[in-house]
């Protein structure tokens, strides 16, 4: 209404009114040439002013007007104005109430408000920076109500608003939407122009952009890196520029820079005259392509811009940038980060790049892994006393780890729980690193971080990982006794059903290693009653029970466990492995095509020599089960060129000496493991080869190398065994040469060897 009374005209005066008749009579009845001027220089000013705001550009707030700025209180009221519809029905709602139910935590009902105050300042002659703030409140009503959706697109609106702190605050919101819905590489981009919109004076808001631009790249670190561990969620505060600002201040903020923005449509880079050695700048642009602002920045410094892998299309990408005083890396920092870009700084130079068009893994790998480590430092030093670097010291280690770089992730660790005792990021960075130095056979480290963090963090919810890693630490040192203790005291405290679970496994695993298989066995059906690991701790325990009931003779439950586990892992690393044991298994029963078929899964998959070598001797022990010998021999003797290592082809040859042998064709044996002993040294495989080669020749009726060659294995030292093997073999060949005095004499010692050894 007031508005309305100062933009009425002035009621005319007495005087006015008496010469207006004379002056009507005195005026002709065309119209003179003053008033055709009059009229073509209104039409023209008309003209004009529609062409410049037709030709205004999208985004670019409007010119402060030259009267004082209104208080924002007078701006936002929803009392009608005298030209308003009288049939309006809308509630009258205040600036000031709608703040405060918002400021309170009743987001429902500043939703309503917020949404009335939006209606009218529609229809009224409201200021834009003004129906920014309160589309940006609505917003945040709506998040916090957890509808989503409805604000997804006024926030990404507001993304593109006029007032620069609007603009912030929205795009550091839209960041965390990004990063939780996996579009990472965005996130780091707005998060960059919340800065960028910002300017200074907003630190709260730009530590929280900085944290969001070290989460986003270090998730992508991790994900690049195929890293086994979850980074530390990084709490965001709601950061809130207004608060606690009366009506005229938080006008002043909304409005800040208004009257720049058409001027900065040409960007401005200058020089701030401070003391040291630091360079720092001011700089306003308004959409500007990044390569245009960058090349301001040159112009004012000795830097040198080099770009690696950027096209000509990324220089263009627009970014607006807003600062009175900024350093000149940071500058740089947030105008390529805006922009999607890299920048690393080598001196008085800097090298950009885009990741999005590096081809190669392993360079973009390295590029995202060097970016993340500098924000994350820079992140260190630019807010020492912030109550997240906790997370992001926890998060650095884990980059380093994954990246292989242990020494660095060791150190990170460290200074995580050394520096920041009391918080959850202390306990599992000493996990962690337990886990780490058992990985590199550092026992003794792990056994220190280990008991380090159950002395002080008892009460940790996941303490019971602490004693599990316990017990690994001890499995790894060979200390059975040990790590059975500790499993068993983590059973017995029963901390969590996944810790009970998972030490039952390793109990089960601990007596397997030990060789008793019954006790094995208790534990690992203790553990598949109710597993909790993953699909790998499934797999191996019921391969374990599979080995354990086989021991026992009942390979039709081992073959019912190895199915089992060959579901648990389909197509993973250990798929070879079961298959060869399942065709093992399903021999011992006689189902020789189950046998076959377990074999036949194989095709499929690339198999090393000696997984194909396994796999042609379990297809050729199957073929000599089904009587079929002589088709066992010559597959086994048709793929011994296949394979290339001379140590898994020796092994080749000498099962087809022994398919040969149980043939009967004993000549082709004896050609076969001549050849291989000859090519063989000595040890275990060897001895088994002499004595396989003298059978041969006693059932070729030549007793004469026998002599000789168990001679040498008696010499030589061998097992009981084989000793007693050779003693016999020995025997044989006297008898055969009618030698009875040598024989009895080899067979009383032979009797005599075997009762010294029970």
């Amino acid at each position: 209404m007031a508005t309305d009374q100062k933009n009425a005209p002035a009621a005319a005066t007495p005087a006015q009114s008496a010469e207006a008749p004379a002056a009507r009579v005195a005026a002709p009845k065309k119209p003179g040439m003053v008033q055709a001027l009059l009229v073509l220089n209104t039409l023209l000013m008309a003209f004009g002013i529609g062409l410049v705001i037709a030709i205004q550009p999208r985004g670019v707030p409007e010119q402060a007007p030259a009267a004082s700025p209104p208080v924002v209180v007078q701006q936002l009221t929803t009392q009608p104005a005298q030209s308003a519809p009288a049939e309006s029905d809308s509630p009258t709602v205040s600036w000031a109430e709608a703040k405060n139910l918002y400021v309170s935590g009743d987001y429902q009902s500043a939703l309503g408000a917020m949404t009335a105050l939006l209606l009218k300042s529609t229809q009224e002659q409201v200021e834009r920076p003004i129906i920014e703030l309160i589309t940006l409140r609505q917003v945040q009503c709506l998040h916090k109500l957890g509808r989503f959706e409805e604000a997804r697109q006024p926030l990404l609106e507001l993304t593109h608003a006029s007032s620069g702190i609007i603009r912030a605050v929205a795009c550091q919101i839209q960041a965390q939407v990004d990063i939780k819905e996996g579009r990472r590489g965005t996130a780091r981009c707005r998060a960059y122009a919340s800065i960028a919109a910002a300017g200074a004076g907003q630190a709260e808001l730009e530590a929280q952009n900085d944290l969001l631009i070290a989460d986003a790249l270090a998730k992508d670190t991790l994900a690049m890196w195929n890293s086994p561990h979850e980074p530390p969620v990084i709490q965001m505060q709601d950061v809130d520029p207004f608060a606690d600002l009366d009506d005229e201040a938080l006008y002043q903020l909304i409005s800040g820079g208004k009257g720049r923005n058409i001027m900065s449509l040409t960007p401005r880079v200058k020089r701030v005259a401070v003391g040291g050695g630091m360079r720092r700048y001011s700089a306003s642009a308004w959409q500007v392509p990044v390569e245009d602002l960058l090349l301001r920045v040159t112009a004012e410094s000795a830097m040198q811009v080099q770009w690696s892998n950027v096209s000509a299309e990324a220089r263009r990408r627009s970014v607006s940038v807003q600062f009175d005083d900024v350093a000149q890396q940071r500058l740089v920092e947030i105008v390529c980060g805006a922009a999607g870009l890299v920048a690393r700084f080598t001196g008085d130079a800097v090298i950009i790049s885009d990741p999005t068009t590096i081809e190669s893994l392993s360079d973009k790998r390295d590029l995202v892994h060097a970016e993340a480590v500098s924000v994350l430092r820079r992140v260190f030093l630019r807010w020492p006393q912030d109550a997240r670097l906790a997370e992001g010291r926890l998060t650095l280690a884990m980059i380093y780890e994954a990246a292989g770089d242990f020494p660095s992730a060791l150190a990170e660790y460290s200074l995580t729980s050394t520096r920041h005792p009391t918080s959850e990021s202390s306990a599992r960075s000493l996990l962690l690193s337990g886990r780490l130095r058992t990985r590199l056979n550092d026992y003794a480290g792990a056994n220190r971080d280990l008991y380090t963090l159950l002395d002080g963090h008892p009460t940790w919810p996941e303490i019971d990982d602490a004693y599990l890693q316990l017990g690994l630490v001890a499995v790894g040192a060979g200390n059975l006794d040990d790590a059975i203790t500790a499993f068993r005291k983590l059973h017995n405290l029963n901390l969590s059903e996944a810790g009970t679970s998972l030490s039952a496994f390793h109990l089960g695993r601990c007596y397997f290693l030990k060789g008793d298989f019954a006790e094995a066995g208790k534990w690992i059906k203790a553990f598949l009653d109710t597993p909790k690991g993953g699909n790998e701790e499934l797999r191996d325990a019921l391969i374990m029970l599979a080995r354990c009931e086989a021991s026992a003779g009942d390979h039709a439950s081992a073959v019912m466990r190895l199915r089992q586990a060959l579901s648990a892992d389909e197509g993973g690393e250990k798929s070879i492995e079961l298959s060869m044991d399942l065709g093992q298994y399903l021999l011992e029963i006689n189902d020789c095509v189950g046998a076959l078929g377990s074999l036949r899964a194989l095709e499929n998959h690339k198999l090393t020599d000696s997984q194909l070598a396994d796999a042609i001797i379990l297809e050729a022990k199957i073929h000599t089960k089904m009587g079929l010998g002589r088709r066992a021999a010559s597959l086994v003797h048709n793929n011994i060129k296949l394979i290339e290592d001379m140590q898994v082809r020796i092994r080749l040859e000498i099962e087809l000496a022994r398919i040969q042998m149980a043939n009967e064709e004993f000549a082709a044996a004896r050609t076969t493991l001549t050849s291989v002993l000859s090519r063989m040294g000595g040890g275990a495989d060897a001895t088994a080869v002499k004595l396989d080669l003298a059978e041969v020749c006693l059932n070729m009726q030549d007793p004469r190398p026998v002599a000789q060659l168990t001679g040498e294995v008696l010499q030589a030292g061998c097992d009981p065994a084989s000793a007693t093997r050779a003693r016999t073999l020995l025997g044989w060949a006297h008898v055969m040469q009618k030698d009875y005095v040598q024989a009895a004499a080899i067979y009383a010692a032979a009797n005599s060897a075997e009762g010294s050894q029970e």
